[in-house]
């Protein structure tokens, strides 16, 4: 498999260095070098050399585009031409056509040059590989490092009811005094944020489950094995979750099933449920983990997500918070990368840093909301991965990526700080009004946000008295280049490379399709 997957990477490296070659015959020198030297690569340190150390290249080619100068980056195959130049030797020839020799960034660089090295250096990212076992538990090591880390809740998170306080507010949400970040007229930063949070999710309105679609995850299940009987089974309905979500409403298609199983001491009950960690392939450098979530949470969780889907869209959040739609973002970086007006913002694990003790300020004003994220959350996770890290964490985050109230809950969250950004940034009051003013300048999906540079500096400071922690190698200020929702984008251009995912193989019918819509991507 290695070998082969090896022979394939590199036939397609050598298609594209043969499409390179025919746009561009006076580097046929410099291309034949090229891929002598990858061959070689692949030969002595295998295909890491084109999943991880080319991508790392690619990652500093991108902040040199931004930054308008090629710099030296003391990576693996960075060794320069010569003495008199920053270039490096590999792709020196493309490199040319976009940088000086003094590494300063051309007046009009070659936008098909900047493509094609993109191509050839992140091509391989994102292929789905089973990462070493020492990367994976490395993975849940840090994974857990980061719950550590996180301040804990002052409610009482996991009970049956949970009663929210207007006595908290993201003013005390961390011991920093308010004054960290300097005053404003418009009062202190925090006190600006909880307000906008106040009149967002008040705006939200009251959430009645019946008024809403129930339906089972896409993804496996904490507490049923694979294709041993139905998710319409519940094998557990715990008091937590029935004080929001009664069974007998909700947990079966009818009172007269309900009614049935009642009489025959047949309707579930009992304890809470822990998630279950689970490690999915991403890249060669490490797994993405995400939480098999009990059967039944996971049902009343997806229609408290739709909840949220459609109330985002009937209110103002909707002009800024798109759920299922990342084109406008992705419209928004093309543009920010020719005018510079907007910063292009990445975190860090976002959603593992969006805590209990964060969301219980969030939604204080609504509390129905509130109660329904208490009660269909999972209190506890476990996890088999890494036999040095704990097998069961008490979660002080709100949620782990599985959790179907994660993504819309943590877009609703950074919206709002990204409105109340721009609210500090112009000295304005927290009002209906100029909320919606506000919200109309930034684009946010998921952990994805594109702001106004005049508020960017606002938005950092929230966002770390906030745990969070901006990923500055994807996060985007100065220069023309621009990165938002899998688009990427050069001075208006669209330099977004093809990634190859999978490799086909006939056992995996799958794989051959991935296959085939990689060809249609180039």
């Amino acid at each position: 498999m290695s070998k082969s997957l090896d022979v394939y990477l590199l036939s397609a490296i050598q298609s594209i260095l043969a499409d390179i070659l025919s746009h561009y015959p006076g580097l046929a020198k410099g291309i034949k070098r090229d891929n002598d030297r990858l061959a070689l690569l692949v030969r002595t340190r295998g295909i890491r050399s084109l999943t991880v150390d080319l991508a790392d290249l690619g990652k500093h080619f991108d902040k040199c585009l931004a930054q308008g100068q090629y710099t030296s980056s003391g990576l693996a195959n960075s060794s320069r031409v010569n003495k008199k130049t920053v270039i490096p030797k590999l792709f020196s020839g493309l490199l040319l056509l976009v940088f000086e020799q003094s590494g300063v960034l051309k007046a009009q660089p070659d936008i098909a040059a900047i493509r094609y090295l993109r191509q050839l250096y992140l091509m391989a990212k994102k292929l789905k590989l089973q990462c070493k076992g020492s990367d994976t538990a490395r993975a849940v090591a840090e994974y857990v490092e980061i719950e550590d880390s996180l301040p804990p809740p002052d409610l009482t998170w996991g009970q049956t009811t949970i009663s929210p306080s207007s006595q908290l507010s993201l003013e005390n949400y961390d011991a920093k005094p308010d004054g960290l970040f300097g005053k404003s007229p418009s009062g202190g930063p925090m006190s600006v944020c909880q307000t906008v949070f106040d009149i967002l999710s008040a705006l939200l309105g009251p959430y009645e489950p019946k008024e809403w679609r129930f339906k089972h995850g896409p993804g496996a299940v904490s507490d049923l094995s694979l294709g041993s009987r139905s998710k319409y089974d519940f094998p557990s309905w715990p008091d937590r979750l029935e004080r929001v979500y009664p069974i007998a409403d909700y947990g079966y298609a009818n009172y007269q099933c309900w009614a049935d199983a009642a009489l025959a001491n047949n309707v579930p009950s009992g304890d809470d449920i822990s998630s279950e960690l689970i490690a999915v392939p991403k890249t060669q450098k490490g797994p993405r983990l995400i939480a098999k979530e009990p059967t039944a949470n996971q049902w009343c969780q997806q229609n408290l997500a739709a909840f949220f889907a459609r109330r985002f869209a009937d209110t103002i959040i909707g002009r800024s918070v798109a759920l299922r739609d990342q084109t406008v973002n992705q419209s928004a970086a093309r543009s920010a990368s020719v005018t510079g007006d907007y910063w292009t913002v990445d975190l860090s694990s976002a959603s593992d840093r969006v805590t209990c003790r964060l969301i219980e300020r969030v939604f204080r004003a609504n509390s129905t909301v509130l109660h329904a994220l208490n009660a269909s959350r999972t209190h506890y996770l476990s996890q088999k991965i890494d036999k040095k890290s704990p097998k069961l964490i008490k979660l002080k985050k709100f949620s782990s990526m599985g959790n179907a109230c994660t993504f819309p809950v943590e877009s609703f969250v950074f919206y709002g700080i990204s409105v109340a950004s721009m609210l500090l940034a112009y000295q304005l009051q927290a009002t209906t009004k100029t909320i919606e003013w506000a919200g109309e300048s930034v684009h946010v999906f998921g952990d994805d946000i594109v702001i106004p540079k005049i508020a960017g500096e606002w938005l950092l400071h929230l966002l770390q008295a906030l745990s969070f922690k901006v990923n500055t190698d994807k996060t985007f200020k100065v220069g023309n280049f621009r990165e938002s929702c899998g688009v990427d984008a050069f001075r208006g251009h669209d330099v977004t490379p093809v990634y190859i995912r999978k490799m086909p193989e006939r056992r995996r019918p799958e794989s051959v399709i991935s296959a085939v819509d990689t060809v249609n991507n180039f």
